[in-house]
């Protein structure tokens, strides 16, 4: 495939960012995240020679292959797909951010995984909150370490 407009949408998505934030007065940073499902090395090279440090990935096998590269070495990594508990073994240590936490269990588990002075990756969880939306996000990790937001889950952050 051929990612030579990579650069030129790219710019585009920031200004277009920077135009929804002005209204509000807002200069926060925000992280575009390159996500490459199905798409070879040389996405991640694209993505990488475009300016992105943040390269997702919704498969863990795929990731891994892409991220124990010479190329892959150079992302800051996101898991953005379903994750399995016992595919945590795999990722506990791996991913600067895993997106979708979706129970204790597993993050018990990434945490039991990432013993060993490896740390853990700051997490995503899906939380159920009353009256809502079964799956609705909430951000578990913060500078002063996790913040569950009422959800019943937990775990540590690096």
């Amino acid at each position: 495939m051929d990612f030579g407009a990579l650069p030129e949408r790219l710019a585009h998505v920031r200004a277009e960012i920077a135009r929804r934030q002005a209204p509000a007065g807002r200069t926060d940073p925000v992280t575009i995240v390159a996500v490459t499902k199905g798409f070879g090395l040389e996405a991640v090279e694209a993505a990488l020679a475009a300016g992105l440090a943040d390269v997702g990935e919704n498969r863990v096998q795929e990731a891994l292959e892409k991220l124990d590269t010479p190329v892959g070495r150079q992302a800051k990594w996101h898991l953005v797909g379903h994750l399995q508990r016992n595919k945590a073994k795999h990722v506990a240590g791996r991913f600067a951010l895993i997106h979708s936490v979706d129970s204790a269990e597993l993050a018990e588990e990434l945490d039991k995984r990432a013993g060993g002075g490896r740390g853990t990756a700051p997490s995503s969880a899906w939380c159920r909150w009353a009256r809502a939306p079964p799956r609705r996000p909430a951000s578990i990790s913060s500078a002063a370490g996790p913040t569950w937001a009422g959800c019943s889950a937990g775990t540590s952050s690096s």
